[in-house]
């Protein structure tokens, strides 16, 4: 009798913990959805992308990888506004692989047309054998939920001090080459 007592107890116990979780599934299946797009754009296995390869052809490549994630409207601006090819440039000028360790979203606002504001803080892993350094990085974003899926229809991130520095060591290195 003691046995099944225990069990009940465990049971209920195990119940209402999972009933506290206060994270439901379109949550959970759209922060997967925006781990998977940012690591797309932020995973970078090769420091030397952009070696010997226009920054076109280096946008292309990012472009086509985060095409599922994106309105045609986003890919379009971070297309226009060279978004996309502004990780493999840091990664070029710092000679470090970079990879997303994690990312937290926070609902800002849900919209009349469905779509939903987050601001979100990611960090950001800049390494090689030697050494490495973790950025936090914040942005915004919206997404919308229809029927293909969870679709991201505006994404902004703001630039951090590292970033920017890297960038400023990057132009200057390319600079001294012409």
């Amino acid at each position: 009798m003691k046995k099944v007592m225990i069990i009940l107890l465990l049971g209920s116990f195990i119940l209402t913990l999972a009933a506290c979780d206060d994270t439901s599934d379109d949550e959970k299946e759209l922060k997967e959805f925006v781990t998977d797009y940012k690591s797309k754009l932020y995973n970078i296995e090769n420091p030397n992308l952009l070696n010997e390869k226009h920054p076109t052809k280096v946008s292309q490549k990012f472009s086509r990888k985060i095409e599922p994630y994106e309105t045609n409207e986003v890919l379009e601006d971070l297309t226009l506004n060279r978004q996309l090819i502004i990780i493999p440039q840091i990664a070029q000028a710092l000679g470090k692989k970079v990879k997303l360790q994690d990312i937290s979203l926070e609902k800002v606002k849900e919209n009349e047309d469905g779509s939903i504001n987050y601001d979100y803080t990611m960090k950001i892993k800049y390494y090689d054998d030697e050494s490495e350094n973790i950025v936090k990085k914040n942005g915004e974003l919206t997404t919308i939920n229809n029927d293909n899926g969870w679709k991201i229809t505006r994404d902004w991130e703001n630039h951090t001090k590292f970033e920017k520095e890297a960038m400023q060591q990057y132009l200057e290195a390319q600079h001294d080459s012409n």
